[in-house]
Formats: structure tokens, C-alpha cells, sequence
């Protein structure tokens, strides 16, 4: 998250990919989540896709709050960007 908070979008890609390989449970959840939105942000929606599919599958009711973007993700997050795509709008 630092990495994304910081604007450095390719190594957060790179960071967020490596956590869906070595972490389980609510971390590997927030991992595909974030990987979701940045594919998202690069335009490259079928990957979104496939990761929003890959977060919605882990999850057990997780709910991560994201105070500095003023969200809350989970479930029903997730089934909105399934329809329509994370943007940086969403962070204000």
C-alpha cells in the first residue's frame, strides 16, 4: 500500500502480484483487490476482471477500510467494480 500511496504504480503491480503468490486469508484478499485497481487504472480490464474474480473467490465476509481513499472493500466493493471500473475518483 505504500508503494500504491506513493504513486509508484508499476512496483505496487509488481508487490501486489507477489502477495497473491505468498500470503493467504484477508491478506491474498486486499492483494487481488489492489491488483484489480491498478489493472483497473491501466486499462487492462479483463485482467481487472480476473482478478476482481480471483478476490470475490477468497473471500469470507472481509472488510478492509481504507481511510485515506474513504473507502470500505468488500463483497458489495467488489460487485461494483465487476461493473464498472475502479478510478481515481473513487479515492476523494
Amino acid at each position: 500500500m505504500a508503494l500504491f500511496d506513493a504513486g509508484n504504480y508499476s512496483q505496487a503491480l509488481y508487490a501486489f502480484l507477489n502477495a497473491t503468490e505468498f500470503s493467504d486469508g484477508v491478506h491474498q484478499f486486499s492483494a487481488y483487490t489492489w491488483l484489480s485497481h491498478l489493472y483497473d487504472l491501466r486499462g487492462e480490464r479483463k485482467k481487472a476482471l480476473q482478478a476482481y474474480e480471483k478476490a470475490l473467490e477468497i473471500n469470507q465476509d472481509y472488510t478492509m477500510t481504507h481511510s485515506q481513499y474513504n473507502m470500505q472493500i468488500n463483497e458489495g466493493w467488489l460487485e461494483q467494480r465487476m461493473e464498472a471500473p475502479f478510478t481515481f475518483k473513487e479515492k476523494l
